[in-house]
């Protein structure tokens, strides 16, 4: 697992709630204060005086830390020790309230209580544990009080407890603290608190570019390892060469995982046998040329995922959200212009049994008469045959349409085997124009690709495709959505993008490439329409994201979905009139008991 900042943004952490503002003095009646942490830590340490909670001296007055636990954070900091170095990293929780604390059922919106500039992060080892005690500069941090901020929307950054927040949030959150503030509600913890957060706030900007560069820096370094392990892949055609210990690994431990995928020596060749072959002879998925572009188009994680998968899977299933790019990167893993090497397939809801992918026998002469799918398989064995071993892909568009095993079986059921004598299909009947070929050699070369959505008009993957799989899911973030159209918004129209997007996500509605590009051509027509860039938006968004919500009225779900939306409503309603009356709309149905079907 490893370690993903988008360059600008600033990290976050969940931390347990506290009575008297994390000032390093345990609570009062510890065992009566619900503040996330386990009943039975709070009697056997806090209850008896014991400081043992990681996250009691968050801001005390001298020396402020945090501690994160091995599980947190050993998959960052194993790896890179500085991997938080000047980055600003934020603090929020469960809100809560006398006389209990956070609420029983976890209703409670998330709220942020400060924020520091990381200094360091040591390391603490006494024998059975590993922890990490971060620190922030001197005069580098901040409590937020009593104001309690509710938390945007907060993105993983490859692993557990850790989140990323989007730099324009960070500068909404700091614009609502001045807000609250300059009103003259006084709700700090101390007059300090007041002081620190007006010292963190006019140095924020330069804070922010000094940790961007840090992340660029941090990037730039994992890019050069890469491009170190790509060039032996190019020579030797070993993907993931610096990685090579964990396929020798699963080989030798007789899993047949990493070693069923691979082939060696070409088929009917004089005296030839058959053997087995490993990974290390499988042809890179994702060649080298097209790792600079896809770690432009969807990030260093995505590319990594790619290079992992393709290790161990022939058949690579890519799913996500419509819009997100599943086709655009599946059409971009090999450095193949002229599509000679790549095949796409869309597949049919239609499609019933292994003749509609792969062809049929003609009743009238009995002739096998094979689709362009074979007639690629076909091309693939010549080429394998000849030593040509690059990578070839076949793409299937929609893949779970209609139920993949029942037109895939066959040739999915080749790809677990190592051994060439075992890679072969039969077509029922000899080739009408290759009068002596009926078997088909399934090259090693060739690697399947499937994109998949999952909503109601698809069918789930049984265990038996999935395990014959692996499985990347792939989301796109607004802001890299817009960057791939060329269209740069101001910070508060990013913002109100970003919310909405965050809202509908989890309901199979985000803003794709296409919604980017949607607005791209609206706003160079804005001067034709008589519109200013707000009123474009407003109209882009009502069509390109409201008009493909499904909310249902009694969907527990949902009721969090409502929250936010009533939030992004209240916050964006007077630059977004259109999409505020359409959410006013869709509260009032929802609370009639009336469900929200669009179309």
């Amino acid at each position: 697992m490893s370690f993903y900042l988008t360059p600008g943004n600033a990290l976050a952490i969940r931390v347990n709630a506290h009575r008297h503002g994390w000032d390093g003095s345990i609570c009062n009646d510890p065992i009566a204060w619900q503040c996330l942490a386990d009943p039975r830590f709070r009697e056997r340490y806090c209850a008896r005086g014991l400081s043992d909670c990681f996250h009691l001296a968050a801001f005390r007055l001298q020396e402020p830390s945090v501690v994160i636990e091995e599980n947190g954070g050993a998959w960052v900091f194993e790896k890179d020790p500085n991997a938080f170095d000047d980055q600003l990293l934020f603090f929020w929780t469960q809100d809560f309230e006398e006389p209990r604390g956070v609420r029983d059922d976890r209703s409670a919106d998330p709220v942020l209580i400060g924020a520091y500039r990381v200094r360091s992060v040591e390391r603490l080892a006494d024998g059975r544990f590993t922890r990490y005690r971060v620190r922030p500069f001197a005069d580098s941090w901040t409590r937020f009080g009593r104001f309690r901020i509710t938390a945007p929307n907060l993105r993983g950054v490859g692993g557990p407890y850790l989140k990323q927040m989007d730099r324009n949030h960070v500068h909404r959150v700091f614009q609502q603290l001045r807000d609250e503030a300059e009103a003259g509600d006084d709700r700090w913890y101390s007059p300090e608190d007041f002081s620190r957060f007006q010292a963190f706030d006019r140095e924020l900007d330069a804070w922010l570019e000094h940790a961007h560069k840090a992340t660029v820096r941090q990037a730039e370094q994992r890019a050069k390892r890469d491009a170190s392990v790509a060039s032996v892949t190019s020579a030797g055609h070993a993907p993931l060469a610096g990685i090579r210990g964990v396929v020798d690994r699963a080989r030798d431990g007789g899993s047949g995982t990493v070693g069923s995928l691979g082939a060696a020596g070409s088929p009917g060749a004089s005296g030839a046998k058959p053997r087995t072959a490993g990974a290390s002879t499988l042809p890179p998925l994702v060649e080298p040329a097209m790792h600079a572009r896809i770690r432009e188009d969807h990030g260093e994680e995505v590319l990594t995922g790619l290079r992992l998968a393709s290790l161990t899977r022939s058949l690579l299933v890519i799913r996500g959200n419509p819009g997100v790019g599943k086709s655009h990167l599946a059409l971009r893993l090999l450095d193949d212009p002229q599509r000679e090497r790549t095949l796409v397939i869309p597949v049919s809801s239609t499609w019933r049994g292994p003749e509609d992918l792969m062809g049929y026998l003609n009743p009238i002469d009995h002739r096998f008469e094979a689709t362009p799918f074979v007639r690629f398989l076909i091309d693939a064995e010549v080429a394998w045959q000849k030593g040509d071993k690059r990578a070839r892909v076949v793409v299937f568009e929609e893949f779970n349409l209609s139920q993949p095993e029942h037109w895939f079986a066959d040739l999915l059921a080749l790809t677990q085997f190592s051994d060439e004598k075992d890679r072969i299909w039969r077509a029922p009947g000899r080739f009408r124009d290759l009068p002596n070929k009926q078997d088909v050699f399934l090259s090693p070369a060739v690697r399947f690709v499937a994109t998949v959505n999952t909503d109601h008009t698809t069918r789930p993957l049984s265990p038996r495709v999935l395990d014959r799989a692996a499985v990347l899911h792939l989301e796109l973030d607004p802001r890299r959505a817009l960057e791939r159209v060329g269209l740069e918004l101001e910070d508060a129209q990013l913002t109100a993008v970003m919310d909405l997007d965050a809202a509908l996500r989890g309901r199979g509605v985000s803003f794709s490439v296409r919604s980017a590009q949607a607005l791209h051509e609206a706003f160079e027509q804005r001067g034709d329409l008589g519109l200013d860039t707000w009123s474009v938006l407003d109209l882009v968004l009502e069509v390109e994201l409201l008009g493909k919500v499904r909310l249902y009225a009694r969907d527990p779900y949902d009721e969090a979905v409502r929250k936010e939306l009533a939030r992004f409503q209240e916050a964006y309603g007077r630059h977004l009139p259109r999409t505020a009356d359409r959410l006013q709309g869709w509260e009032e149905a929802l609370a009639a008991g009336r469900d929200v079907i669009q179309a």
